[in-house]
């Protein structure tokens, strides 16, 4: 979904919004006390609601988007709205003002159903065609509105009436023909669906504007009636069309909960103060106390021995990686949007994107990147061609839905072709419901299955499109990896908080804070700080102690010095040992699988021939987070084997890990994917130096 940019409507949105919230602020330090009785005049309350859109509509057709609809004359969705507002009393007996800010949609199906007549098995039918427009348009909402409490009904119930302004942020439709009646029957294209169409929303009006309508109720949640439940119900009817141009209004019914917290006035105190009984004259202490803080380090190398050594020690190696690409690109539930989490580019941005720039990426971090990997390889080389399989999970809104596999591969294409030109001759589409290999939901994980078969599939007539990204480069790593800090502190008063912070130049790299004693040491990996402070020459660090009293001391600024040793300088260097590492990741395992294919083999025979006699090697086998931990360290540690298999060599380490470490976030069906694997790490001492 592309979101609608438009510099003078966001300054309009914050103008509205800094008003609200001045007037909140504003309200909530007004005094609100009246001599005689207590009121309390402002509340604040967040809301969600949930409703029916009815669309009413008089048109043919979108603009710049040909239909064989007579005339959309209306349609229906499902909406919700959430936000946050205030109420004020007016001083004036049951009657309130206020306003508030949401966020909400104005989603829905606009159909048109029509009767042709049409052949089927030689015979002249009426065929019902439906018609379909599916839009989705999301808003920011600025909402004044008055309110009066019906005294005559109950205390607790209230009416409002107000405006409504709405700034649309986002918003797309599908279009599309289909076939309703008969059962039996295609159009002229062979399929059920035709005149597929989608896209972003023409003509959108930068501003709806509207009236609503409501009533709500409001039940104390606490003994002292400032917090209540506020269930309520609101008719929104939008005067404007969300498009320009066309005759299009919407009406919003919508039932929701509210939590409003009423702020509570203070009756005025107008006793004189008490009379303080004569205190004696404190005592001082005899002895002058004592306040001295301090704090040094040692540091501890990887092999858990100490060491006299005073420095971080940074160490830098010649680095090969090899990243699968999974060409797989997922959907959510009944969605044709490619999802905002993977990396899209606009057609200008295509002129500086190079994927060989991803090194410093991870294979999951790398994989966002797929479609415009896939699009920069397709223009580098004119001759491969792509086939799209879109897929659907078969279950619930999508059970034998094809259409909706159609737009999703529709919309891959659709990006391919506008940003990256690419001709749309070298684009098949390929629909289906299930993928061929689906996962399955007999595995008692139906709902992950699901998510993992919503999907586009994307196969090229050459591996080079999408094969596994190797790259060369420069890693450091941290060669001292733990560091001992040992504060002394002497307090006559004892110690209420302190804090130990290590940083450079106003940057805090790392600190510890607590309350009453201090550790006699505090201990520090720092090892996935290097990028913050592999810059520096050195850290420095300091404690900081407050009393029980509220003094505090704070240590000298020491230094801890940083060392870097470069490949170059070790090279040239005889005394310094060197070694290259190598970190592969071998094409994605299918669920449960734990056999090698073609492309498995393919890999692990190159990893082969990197190999020298003296390198080391730790083969690890991963899998998702499905399944007993049990089984999964059983299918990883044979994964592993499967490779150490294939490799044939002596020095290998074998990790079956299993589940019990996630390489990669599992929450969507990507960190599943790049979870079933087996890495390959190779260590090479360098024997030579080359002159």
């Amino acid at each position: 979904m592309k979101i609608i940019n438009n510099g003078k409507k966001l300054k309009y949105i914050l103008f509205f919004i800094i008003i609200i919230f001045s007037v909140y602020n504003s309200l909530a330090q007004e005094d609100t006390v009246r001599i005689g009785k207590k009121k309390e005049k402002i509340n604040f309350t967040g809301f969600f609601n949930y409703g029916m859109n009815f669309h009413t509509t008089d048109f043919k057709e979108l603009p710049n988007y040909p239909n064989c609809c007579n005339s959309f004359k209306s349609g229906i969705g499902n909406g919700f709205e959430a936000g946050t507002g205030f109420q004020y009393w007016l001083g004036i007996k049951n009657y309130y003002w206020g306003a508030k800010v949401s966020f909400g949609n104005l989603n829905g199906l606009i159909k048109k159903t029509e009767t042709k007549p049409v052949t089927v098995n030689g015979n002249l039918v009426d065929a019902k065609i439906d018609n379909n427009i599916d839009v989705s348009l999301n808003s920011i909402n600025i909402l004044p509105f008055a309110a009066y409490k019906i005294s005559g009904i109950s205390e607790q119930f209230f009416v409002s009436l107000g405006g409504k302004i709405g700034f649309p942020i986002s918003a797309n439709f599908a279009q599309y023909e289909q076939l309703a009646a008969p059962n039996v029957g295609t159009f002229e294209n062979g399929y059920r669906t035709r005149n597929i169409r989608s896209g972003d929303l023409p003509n959108i009006n930068n501003f709806l504007y509207g009236g609503t309508l409501g009533m709500f109720y409001e039940l104390p949640l606490s003994s002292k009636r400032n917090l209540k439940l506020v269930p309520e119900f609101n008719i929104n009817y939008w005067f404007n069309s969300p498009v320009k141009s066309l005759n299009w209004n919407v009406t919003q019914l919508t039932l929701g909960l509210g939590i409003r917290y009423y702020m509570p006035s203070q009756p005025q105190d107008f006793t004189a103060p008490p009379i303080l009984p004569s205190l004696p004259p404190l005592s001082h202490p005899s002895e002058v106390s004592a306040f001295f803080v301090d704090v040094n380090y040692r540091m501890q190398n990887l092999k858990e021995e100490q060491t006299d050594f005073t420095g971080i020690v940074i160490e830098d190696f010649t680095y090969t990686n090899l990243k699968p690409l999974l060409n797989y690109i997922f959907f959510e539930e009944n969605s044709v949007n490619i999802p905002q989490r993977y990396h899209l580019l606009t057609a200008e941005d295509t002129k500086y994107f190079n994927y060989k720039d991803l090194n410093r990426l991870n294979a999951f971090e790398t994989y966002y990147h797929c479609l415009n990997i896939i699009g920069y390889r397709m223009r580098e080389f004119a001759t491969p061609t792509l086939e799209l399989v879109g897929t659907n999970s078969n279950t619930g809104a999508e059970k034998d839905n094809i259409a909706l596999s159609q737009l999703r591969a529709e919309n891959v294409k659709k990006y391919l072709c506008d940003v990256w030109k690419i001709e749309p001759s070298r684009i098949k589409i390929t629909r289906r419901n299930l993928p061929k290999e689906p996962t399955k939901s007999s595995e008692g994980i139906s709902s992950i299955g699901d998510a993992e078969n919503r999907r586009v599939e994307i196969y090229s007539s050459d591996n080079s499109i999408t094969e596994s990204i190797l790259s060369f480069d420069t890693v450091s790593v941290l060669k001292s990896n733990k560091i001992h800090f040992m504060p002394e502190v002497q307090s006559s008063f004892g110690i209420e908080t302190w804090k130990l912070k290590v940083g450079k130049d106003n940057l805090e790299v790392d600190a510890w804070e607590g309350k009453d004693n201090i550790p006699n040491e505090i201990i520090w990996n720092p090892e996935n700080k290097i990028n913050l402070f592999s810059k520096f020459k050195d850290l420095d660090y300091d404690l900081v102690v407050f009393d029980r009293l509220g003094q505090f001391a704070k240590s000298l600024v020491k230094s801890l010095p940083i060392k870097k040793i470069s490949v170059a300088s070790k090279r040239s260097d005889d005394k310094i040992n060197d070694k290259d590492l190598e970190y592969y990741s071998l094409i994605l395992f299918d669920f449960g699988s734990v056999s090698l294919d073609t492309r498995h083999n393919k890999i692990v025979d190159f990893v082969k021939s990197r190999i020298k006699p003296n390198s080391k090697v730790i083969i690890s086998g991963y899998t998702d987070i499905i399944g007993q931990a049990e089984i999964n360290k059983k299918i990883a540690t044979d994964r592993a084997k499967a490779v150490e298999r294939r490799l044939n060599f002596h020095n290998v380490e074998i990790r079956g890990i299993g589940k019990d470490e996630l390489l990669y976030d599992n929450k969507y069906p990507e960190g599943r994917f790049y979870c079933r694997t087996v890495t390959i790490s190779i260590e090479t001492p360098i024997t030579e130096v080359a002159e």
